[in-house]
């Protein structure tokens, strides 16, 4: 059985789904915002390996059913009591149950490690600046990037790059939902106006040179597969800084792009290198035709890249995971 851990919202998870129903592949999904009702995780002693089930709305699901697992997004939502707080001591046994449930969820995914898997909650845990090093050690050039909470040492940094600066996250973008209204957090220049509004001293934040664009690079890495698509963002004013700031109206033009073997050497030595078997990298095509690595996201969207150059990724996704079902 194929195990897919996943949010309800979350739509290239049915994309993915309806091929494992081509497939005739055996499958069940588990999305975040559903509590498992009760869980058991059982090993040492007499124990042979890890044996673990749980029981939630769909039934029971036993590990030893499980021989492939998708990663996907979300989490294992294992119920946990809170006590009524308003006696004394009760606040700080509620955060201690808290953290107990959050070991006990980490030991559940370190179990699934075992079987083949794609993605895993532990690559969330991976940061955007350890991405960075490895990406330089695997051969890559990147922005030269300032992490700092004072406006002075990015003065100082504006002066040694000569260059134009963009913020972005030091660790996963901020989104929320407000009624309606998604607010996402973008890549954002740093321009004068933002300078004088900036206080000496700030939280911690994510500063990188801006690099000029020919156009984006998206790519999604599948077990040494390699599908990339062209963006050409810098056509449209408003997706120039982050092309993820969708032009609804007037779409960027996507293609088709072939990498040069050796950025595609590095891809695969950077994501063996940090023991991925999936995810979304982005990268830059200078107009002098240099490639830049930004980052790689463990569960960023493909949807961008499969349709419009038509890699069927969804399917490639299903037909890894039936194989290695039934393998």
């Amino acid at each position: 059985m194929i195990l897919i851990i996943s949010q309800e919202t979350e739509v290239s998870t049915e994309d993915v789904i309806e091929w494992l129903l081509f497939n005739k592949a055996s499958w069940k999904r588990i999305n975040g915002e559903k509590t498992i009702q009760s869980v058991a995780l059982e090993f040492g002693g007499g124990c042979l390996g890890k044996q673990a089930h749980w029981w939630n709305a769909d039934g029971e699901t036993s590990f030893s059913e499980i021989h492939a697992v998708w990663y996907r997004r979300g989490d294992l939502n294992i119920q946990s009591t809170q006590l009524n707080e308003e006696y004394e001591g009760m606040q700080q046994i509620n955060a201690y149950h808290r953290k107990e449930t959050l070991a006990f969820r980490l030991a559940l995914h370190q179990a699934l490690s075992d079987k083949y898997c794609i993605g895993s909650i532990f690559e969330n845990y991976l940061s955007k600046i350890s991405i960075l090093e490895k990406a330089i050690a695997a051969g890559f050039s990147v922005p030269a990037t300032l992490i700092t909470t004072s406006k002075k040492e990015l003065l100082k940094f504006l002066t040694q790059t000569g260059a134009q600066v963009v913020t972005k996250s030091i660790d996963h973008v901020l989104s929320f939902w407000i009624q309606s209204s998604n607010y996402y957090a973008h890549t954002s220049l740093i321009d004068q106006e933002a300078l004088n509004l900036m206080p000496p001293a700030f939280n911690a934040t994510l500063f990188q040179e801006r690099i000029p664009k020919k156009y984006e690079l998206r790519v999604f890495y599948l077990d040494q597969a390699v599908f990339c698509a062209a963006i050409f963002s810098q056509h449209d004013p408003r997706t120039q800084i982050d092309f993820r700031n969708y032009n609804y109206e007037r779409p960027n033009r996507v293609t088709p792009y072939r990498l040069p073997d050796t950025i595609t050497a590095q891809i695969t030595g950077l994501m063996r290198k940090m023991e991925m078997r999936s995810g979304s990298l982005d990268l830059i095509v200078t107009p002098n035709d240099e490639y830049i690595f930004l980052e790689v996201n463990p569960v960023g969207q493909f949807k961008q890249v499969s349709d419009p150059c038509n890699y069927y990724i969804e399917k490639k996704i299903a037909d890894t995971l039936t194989h290695a079902d039934r393998t």
